[in-house]
Protein backbone atom coordinates (compact mmCIF):
# COMPACT_ATOMS: atom_id res chain seq x y z
CA UNK A 1 0.00 0.00 0.00
CA UNK A 2 1.19 3.29 -0.79
CA UNK A 3 1.76 6.01 1.67
CA UNK A 4 0.68 9.20 1.82
CA UNK A 5 3.60 10.77 1.37
CA UNK A 6 4.61 8.66 -1.30
CA UNK A 7 1.56 10.43 -3.01
CA UNK A 8 3.20 13.94 -2.66
CA UNK A 9 6.80 12.76 -3.61
CA UNK A 10 5.31 11.90 -6.92
CA UNK A 11 2.75 14.55 -7.44
CA UNK A 12 6.22 16.79 -6.85
CA UNK A 13 8.24 14.96 -9.49
CA UNK A 14 5.43 15.24 -11.58
CA UNK A 15 5.30 19.21 -11.20
CA UNK A 16 8.41 19.13 -12.67
CA UNK A 17 7.98 16.76 -15.88
CA UNK A 18 5.14 18.12 -16.41
CA UNK A 19 4.59 21.84 -15.30
CA UNK A 20 1.51 23.12 -13.82
CA UNK A 21 -1.45 21.08 -15.57
CA UNK A 22 -3.93 18.64 -14.97
CA UNK A 23 -3.69 14.98 -16.28
CA UNK A 24 -6.03 15.04 -19.10
CA UNK A 25 -7.82 18.32 -18.81
CA UNK A 26 -7.72 20.88 -21.67
CA UNK A 27 -9.41 23.60 -22.79
CA UNK A 28 -13.32 23.69 -22.05
CA UNK A 29 -12.77 20.57 -19.92
CA UNK A 30 -14.53 20.64 -16.40
CA UNK A 31 -11.58 20.11 -14.02
CA UNK A 32 -11.84 17.60 -10.74
CA UNK A 33 -11.64 19.76 -7.24
CA UNK A 34 -10.38 16.43 -5.67
CA UNK A 35 -7.75 16.17 -8.69
CA UNK A 36 -6.38 20.03 -8.92
CA UNK A 37 -6.11 20.22 -4.73
CA UNK A 38 -3.88 17.00 -4.93
CA UNK A 39 -1.98 19.01 -7.47
CA UNK A 40 -1.89 21.59 -5.51
CA UNK A 41 -0.54 20.30 -2.24
CA UNK A 42 2.39 18.87 -5.16
CA UNK A 43 2.98 22.07 -5.83
CA UNK A 44 3.22 23.41 -2.26
CA UNK A 45 6.06 21.10 -2.06
CA UNK A 46 7.66 21.84 -5.23
CA UNK A 47 7.64 25.76 -4.08
CA UNK A 48 9.42 25.22 -0.54
CA UNK A 49 12.04 23.02 -2.28
CA UNK A 50 13.14 26.26 -4.59
CA UNK A 51 12.74 28.58 -1.81
CA UNK A 52 15.58 29.96 0.36
CA UNK A 53 15.20 31.10 3.68
CA UNK A 54 17.57 33.18 6.05
CA UNK A 55 19.12 30.84 8.52
CA UNK A 56 17.32 32.61 11.16
CA UNK A 57 14.35 31.03 10.13
CA UNK A 58 15.06 27.73 11.57
CA UNK A 59 16.02 27.08 15.15
CA UNK A 60 18.63 24.71 14.17
CA UNK A 61 20.41 23.08 17.04
CA UNK A 62 24.21 20.86 15.99
CA UNK A 63 22.04 17.44 15.88
CA UNK A 64 19.17 18.31 14.66
CA UNK A 65 16.96 20.45 12.38
CA UNK A 66 13.95 22.54 12.91
CA UNK A 67 10.59 21.26 10.80
CA UNK A 68 9.45 22.76 8.03
CA UNK A 69 5.91 24.55 9.26
CA UNK A 70 3.46 24.36 6.49
CA UNK A 71 -0.07 26.75 7.47
CA UNK A 72 -3.34 26.02 5.45
CA UNK A 73 -5.85 28.89 6.46
CA UNK A 74 -9.35 29.20 4.66
CA UNK A 75 -11.94 26.79 3.54
CA UNK A 76 -10.00 23.40 1.87
CA UNK A 77 -13.04 20.80 1.05
CA UNK A 78 -11.17 18.74 -0.95
CA UNK A 79 -7.83 18.41 1.03
CA UNK A 80 -4.83 20.24 0.36
CA UNK A 81 -3.95 20.10 4.23
CA UNK A 82 -5.35 16.15 4.47
CA UNK A 83 -2.64 15.63 1.61
CA UNK A 84 -0.02 17.03 3.30
CA UNK A 85 -0.39 15.28 6.56
CA UNK A 86 2.19 13.32 6.92
CA UNK A 87 5.25 13.37 9.42
CA UNK A 88 7.66 11.07 6.57
CA UNK A 89 7.86 14.22 4.01
CA UNK A 90 10.78 15.57 3.98
CA UNK A 91 11.71 18.95 2.18
CA UNK A 92 15.29 20.25 2.09
CA UNK A 93 16.37 17.88 4.60
CA UNK A 94 13.64 18.98 7.01
CA UNK A 95 10.37 16.97 8.24
CA UNK A 96 7.14 18.55 7.14
CA UNK A 97 4.85 19.59 9.73
CA UNK A 98 1.29 20.88 8.85
CA UNK A 99 -0.58 23.45 10.73
CA UNK A 100 -4.28 23.66 9.85
CA UNK A 101 -5.06 27.20 10.84
CA UNK A 102 -8.76 28.77 11.93
CA UNK A 103 -8.34 32.85 11.72
CA UNK A 104 -8.92 34.55 15.17
CA UNK A 105 -9.72 38.25 14.71
CA UNK A 106 -8.53 40.68 16.71
CA UNK A 107 -10.71 41.34 20.08
CA UNK A 108 -13.51 43.58 20.26
CA UNK A 109 -14.87 45.67 23.21
CA UNK A 110 -13.49 47.77 25.96
CA UNK A 111 -12.23 45.78 27.87
CA UNK A 112 -11.75 42.67 25.08
CA UNK A 113 -12.87 39.78 26.40
CA UNK A 114 -9.58 37.75 27.91
CA UNK A 115 -10.40 34.41 26.47
CA UNK A 116 -11.03 36.36 22.77
CA UNK A 117 -7.16 37.76 23.58
CA UNK A 118 -5.56 34.48 24.19
CA UNK A 119 -7.32 32.77 21.27
CA UNK A 120 -5.99 35.64 19.30
CA UNK A 121 -2.35 35.57 20.85
CA UNK A 122 -1.99 31.95 19.94
CA UNK A 123 -3.39 32.21 16.92
CA UNK A 124 -0.40 35.32 15.93
CA UNK A 125 1.99 32.75 17.41
CA UNK A 126 1.05 29.66 15.28
CA UNK A 127 1.17 32.34 12.22
CA UNK A 128 4.44 33.44 12.23
CA UNK A 129 5.76 30.53 13.14
CA UNK A 130 4.91 28.96 9.63
CA UNK A 131 7.55 28.76 6.73
CA UNK A 132 4.82 28.34 3.99
CA UNK A 133 1.58 29.72 4.49
CA UNK A 134 -1.19 28.85 2.07
CA UNK A 135 -4.29 30.93 1.78
CA UNK A 136 -7.47 29.02 0.16
CA UNK A 137 -10.46 29.78 -1.35
CA UNK A 138 -11.45 31.93 -3.91
CA UNK A 139 -12.13 35.35 -2.10
CA UNK A 140 -9.10 37.40 -0.39
CA UNK A 141 -11.73 37.48 3.19
CA UNK A 142 -8.66 37.55 5.94
CA UNK A 143 -6.31 38.51 4.17
CA UNK A 144 -5.39 42.12 4.40
CA UNK A 145 -5.39 41.18 8.30
CA UNK A 146 -3.06 38.16 7.43
CA UNK A 147 -0.93 39.83 5.93
CA UNK A 148 -0.36 42.46 8.42
CA UNK A 149 0.01 39.96 11.50
CA UNK A 150 3.00 38.29 9.36
CA UNK A 151 4.71 41.55 7.40
CA UNK A 152 8.13 41.44 6.98
CA UNK A 153 8.49 37.93 7.82
CA UNK A 154 10.00 35.11 6.15
CA UNK A 155 7.12 32.76 5.31
CA UNK A 156 6.21 32.30 1.71
CA UNK A 157 2.48 32.85 0.86
CA UNK A 158 0.50 31.16 -1.69
CA UNK A 159 -2.69 31.81 -2.33
CA UNK A 160 -6.30 30.98 -4.36
CA UNK A 161 -7.68 34.27 -4.28
CA UNK A 162 -7.97 36.26 -7.12
CA UNK A 163 -5.72 39.17 -6.84
CA UNK A 164 -3.57 37.32 -4.85
CA UNK A 165 -0.13 38.28 -5.78
CA UNK A 166 -0.84 42.05 -6.51
CA UNK A 167 -2.16 42.13 -3.05
CA UNK A 168 0.79 41.20 -1.04
CA UNK A 169 0.91 37.78 -1.67
CA UNK A 170 4.24 35.84 -3.22
CA UNK A 171 2.79 33.41 -5.50
CA UNK A 172 -1.19 32.88 -6.77
CA UNK A 173 -1.83 29.88 -8.44
CA UNK A 174 -4.54 31.04 -11.67
CA UNK A 175 -6.30 28.42 -13.80
CA UNK A 176 -5.63 28.96 -17.71
CA UNK A 177 -9.15 28.27 -19.43
CA UNK A 178 -6.98 27.95 -22.59
CA UNK A 179 -4.39 25.59 -21.11
CA UNK A 180 -6.58 23.68 -18.71
CA UNK A 181 -3.04 24.16 -16.80
CA UNK A 182 -2.15 26.36 -13.42
CA UNK A 183 0.15 29.67 -14.13
CA UNK A 184 1.44 30.95 -10.76
CA UNK A 185 1.78 34.58 -10.98
CA UNK A 186 4.61 35.43 -8.89
CA UNK A 187 5.10 38.84 -6.57
CA UNK A 188 9.09 38.95 -6.64
CA UNK A 189 8.77 42.56 -5.01
CA UNK A 190 6.84 40.81 -1.92
CA UNK A 191 9.58 37.80 -1.91
CA UNK A 192 12.39 40.23 -1.65
CA UNK A 193 10.62 42.33 1.77
CA UNK A 194 10.53 39.23 3.21
CA UNK A 195 14.07 38.04 3.22
CA UNK A 196 13.12 35.24 0.99
CA UNK A 197 15.00 33.73 -2.60
CA UNK A 198 13.29 32.11 -5.02
CA UNK A 199 15.71 29.45 -7.06
CA UNK A 200 15.61 30.53 -11.21
CA UNK A 201 14.53 27.08 -11.72
CA UNK A 202 11.08 27.57 -10.75
CA UNK A 203 10.89 30.88 -12.31
CA UNK A 204 12.55 29.87 -15.47
CA UNK A 205 9.33 28.20 -16.44
CA UNK A 206 8.77 31.22 -18.30
CA UNK A 207 5.43 29.48 -20.07
CA UNK A 208 3.63 28.93 -16.66
CA UNK A 209 5.27 32.20 -14.33
CA UNK A 210 4.16 35.41 -14.81
CA UNK A 211 6.12 37.50 -12.84
CA UNK A 212 3.41 40.50 -11.54
CA UNK A 213 6.03 42.63 -9.60
CA UNK A 214 9.30 42.80 -9.80
CA UNK A 215 12.03 43.07 -7.30
CA UNK A 216 12.84 46.88 -6.37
Amino acid sequence: MRTMSHSIKVLAVAVLVWPFGLPGVGAQTKIDARVAQKVKAGYLAHIARFTTWPKSAFKDTKTSKAPLVVGVIGPDPHGVAKAFQTTKLKIQGRTVVLRRLNFVPAPKGKPPNPANVVARNNFRTQLQSCHVLFVTGTKQGNWPALRALIAGRPIITVGEPAGFANSGGMIEFVLNHRTGKYDMHINLDAVKQADLKISSDLLRLKDRVKIVKKAK
